[in-house]
């Protein structure tokens, strides 16, 4: 077994491809790149058997699109057997990027007689940073092998309406009706809005393998398992982070003392407000985020328990998503789950070095604050130079950052007084929530009882102000000095 991740992903397929005597099979998203062809038209002149299953000309950009379909129909030609996954997931008014249309499959990894090669790479003509995980076992050649007719079956031959045709669902028939901006009969015609859930198989426990998502399992459910199952870091590597349901579960296990490092993009085609809403979120809760200083596409999580090769990015459509109760929406992915010791310290190793040497995505945030930091200052009729705007786009930035930690600081304490005051539900009232106001203040420096009414009262107007104090002496959560009161940090976290 051996793991990459690099720049020369590309170069590698290229070698393993020439070395297969029997057969090449690949199931990948896009294949632009010119080196991969070549590579496919030597082992057809040796007779190797070739299949590809990919996307229809349709999906390729139109500045590339007669280029591309040459080459395909050159192999073609040679002896290739090509297979295009016709089907669309979905609804592409949602965004800007399907340009009318929106095929489901966007897995990658392909076999040969010799190997067996999970990776998270578009085969193109763009040199990107991305993940490798290759195989030479021959169990793992056959469960490749496997994979690859799975995919025929479900999405050339058409077994994938079979599927939802098969479930319980009531009203299938509205599965398949096509959304008003596909007008193109051969793709109305291979369309499924939404699987039925019980489809989407929702794993119990995590096996090494290669799985196809979401029919042999909920990648959204992996990934959470995958990350709540660490216990030591959460290495990732997304080219786009704008799922906003994934946050909650990466800053909890932040906040359990898990080293979480993320490697991504700074920018996204329909989610740059999203990015700049989330990605602060993160950081408030000792999540560093960084951006190589090389074009990122690795969709990639390592833990001390596994490791994950996959086609999956940290957005909604990749990881999946309940429609309703009983539909799942989401794309055809692949994930490679591997926990090989040696080779998770091999892909930790790897990712350290990379991340060590790329940029904070603070200094990215800082950029897309520059019209609002001219703002400030031209309602008052000056203009800043190019040097105080960045400075004050980095002052908005940090201050975002310092208000979201702060108020996480107070959802910890109001959480530490549920289980201080032993209440039979977790819900946070209104006593509750002020009682972790008082807290926070007290965090920062000691304060008179009437300072703590006057902080109070600009966030609820009638106010018990004794009685909230009284409650926090009550648990000895803060003390009395003289006129001031401050918090008990020993008490509060159950040091004392």
């Amino acid at each position: 077994m051996e793991f990459t991740f690099g720049i020369d992903i590309i170069d590698r397929v290229v070698r393993e491809i020439k070395e297969a005597k029997k057969y090449v099979r690949i199931a990948v998203f896009q294949i632009h790149n010119e080196s991969i062809y070549d590579a496919l038209d030597h082992v057809l002149r040796k007779d190797v058997v070739v299949e590809v299953f990919t996307l229809p000309y349709d999906s390729i950009n139109e500045d590339i699109r007669d280029k591309v379909k040459n080459r395909i129909e050159r192999i073609k030609t040679n002896g290739a057997k090509v297979y295009f996954s016709k089907w669309g997931i979905g609804d592409p008014e949602r965004t800007t990027t399907a340009v009318g249309r929106w095929y489901s499959f966007h897995g990658k990894f392909l076999v040969t007689d010799n190997v067996a090669i999970s990776i998270s790479a578009n085969l193109t003509e763009e040199s990107e940073l991305d993940a490798m995980l290759i195989y030479r076992e021959q169990e793992k050649i056959r469960e490749f092998n496997e994979k690859f007719l799975t995919l025929l079956t479900l999405f050339e031959k058409g077994s994938i309406k079979n599927l939802v045709e098969q479930t319980e669902y009531d009203n299938k028939e509205t599965l398949f009706l096509a959304p008003r901006t596909i007008t193109e009969p051969e793709v109305r015609s291979h369309w499924i809005r939404d699987y039925p859930s019980e489809m989407c198989k929702t794993i119990i426990s995590i096996e090494n393998g290669l799985y196809i998502a979401p029919i042999e399992c909920r990648a959204r459910d992996l990934w959470e398992m995958v990350i709540n199952e660490a216990t030591e870091y959460i290495y990732i590597s997304t080219e786009s982070f704008t799922d906003t349901a994934i946050i909650p579960f990466l800053i909890t296990n932040s906040i359990e003392g898990k080293i979480v490092k993320i490697l991504t993009g700074s920018e996204s085609q329909d989610f740059n407000e999203r990015i700049r809403e989330l990605y602060p979120r993160l950081m408030a809760n000792n999540i560093e985020l960084r951006k190589p200083n090389h074009p990122l596409h690795a969709k990639l999580i390592i833990t001390d328990k596994r490791l994950i090769v996959s086609s999956v990015n940290f957005n909604k459509m990749n990881l999946g998503y309940a429609k309703k109760k009983a539909l799942w929406r989401a794309n055809t992915e692949t994930i490679t789950v591997e926990s090989n010791p040696d080779t998770i310290r091999k892909a930790k190793a790897d990712y350290d070095e990379i991340f060590n040497a790329s940029i904070q995505l603070l200094n990215y945030l800082s950029e897309k604050e520059g019209d609002y930091a001219v703002s400030i200052f031209t309602v008052y009729g000056v203009k800043p130079d190019k040097n105080v705007k960045n400075l004050l786009s980095r002052v908005i930035v940090r201050s975002d950052i310092k208000l979201k930690r702060n108020l996480y600081q107070i959802g910890r304490y109001a959480s530490i007084l549920i289980k201080k005051f032993n209440k039979s539900k977790p819900i946070i009232e209104t006593p509750d929530f002020l009682c972790a106001m008082v807290l926070y203040y007290l965090s920062d420096r000691k304060h008179t009882e009437s300072e703590l009414k006057e902080k109070l009262s600009e966030i609820f107007s009638i106010i018990d102000n004794e009685s909230i104090i009284e409650k926090l002496l009550q648990y000895k959560l803060i003390i009395k000095e003289e006129e001031f009161y401050k918090i008990d940090l020993k008490t509060l976290l159950g040091e004392a």
